[in-house]
């Protein structure tokens, strides 16, 4: 994210412009952008919270766009994930490439297949997610949804609804891996994830899926919420160019360009922590 007060001014301006263009806010718009930031730090990172434990954060974060039919939910999570797209696209051509080169070696010694790079996905099963996590141990990446709802009904849609895909996707909130065995022999056991959600929801079908609200697994209380309200979209100059991509794209190249992290609380982060 942009580190200097110069930068965060380009940054932000362009962004609240936007935002006002399309009908969205500041607090939604950060909840979309959290996730995508996060899927793209080394997931090896930590935050330390307590020291004289081993008490940490990863770089791991759940978030719902809750708003009615017809708010900027999608248009507002669109804005930051097409340059998600845009490196997904880079890396299809490289894994191609590299496909390309492994197919035609006629030598003694092949050198290893390659395997695509994920930066998100859509559509999966746990199985899939477990061995994704065992494919790119230091590459985390994003689970994105259009309608956040989807994320419960696919996942266990492979099972008539009596599986539990989305309770150990969900598991991972917190860092845990994913533990799979299956009776045609397939196996995972990864000993940590790195996996970030974002998607939208409209309020109606969250209470519904949230039936009694007790939350006793602490399911929901995975997701960091914000409200978009409905507001009326405003029709700018069209000789004014928004394009926010490329400033997105660089930043997103020089996150995932950053080494392992191992970060600790300052007084003011413990102070804040404590009165969470």
């Amino acid at each position: 994210v942009p580190s200097h007060d110069t930068d965060r001014h380009a940054f932000d301006t362009p962004l609240n412009l936007y935002s006002e263009i399309i009908g969205s806010n500041r607090i939604s718009m950060l909840t979309a952008l959290l996730p995508m930031i996060a899927s793209l730090v080394n997931p090896n990172s930590d935050l330390t919270l307590i020291e004289s434990t081993d008490f940490t954060a990863k770089p791991i974060f759940f978030s719902a766009i809750v708003g009615e039919s017809g708010t900027a939910k999608s248009p507002t999570i669109d804005l930051f994930s097409n340059a998600i797209f845009s490196l997904q696209s880079r890396a299809n051509k490289e894994y191609q490439r590299l496909k390309q080169e492994y197919d035609e070696y006629q030598g003694d010694n092949p050198p290893p297949e390659p395997h695509p790079l994920e930066y998100y996905i859509s559509d999966f099963t746990s199985e899939f997610v477990a061995s994704l996590i065992d494919r790119q141990p230091n590459k985390g990446f994003l689970i994105l949804m259009d309608e956040l709802a989807a994320l419960i009904k696919q996942s266990n849609a492979y099972r008539g609804g009596k599986g539990s895909d989305s309770e150990k996707i969900l598991s991972a909130r917190d860092g845990r891996g994913i533990k799979v065995n299956r009776k045609n022999g397939d196996r995972y056991d990864t000993q940590k994830s790195s996996l970030s959600i974002v998607g939208g929801i409209q309020p109606d079908i969250l209470r519904q899926q949230m039936g009694s609200c007790q939350d006793e697994s602490g399911y929901w209380a995975r997701f960091v919420y914000s409200y978009l309200p409905v507001k009326r979209a405003k029709f700018p100059d069209s000789s004014v160019k928004i394009d926010i991509k490329p400033m997105l794209l660089s930043t997103y190249e020089k996150i995932q360009a950053l080494p392992q992290l191992n970060l600790k609380l300052d007084s003011t982060g413990k102070r804040l922590y404590e009165l969470s």
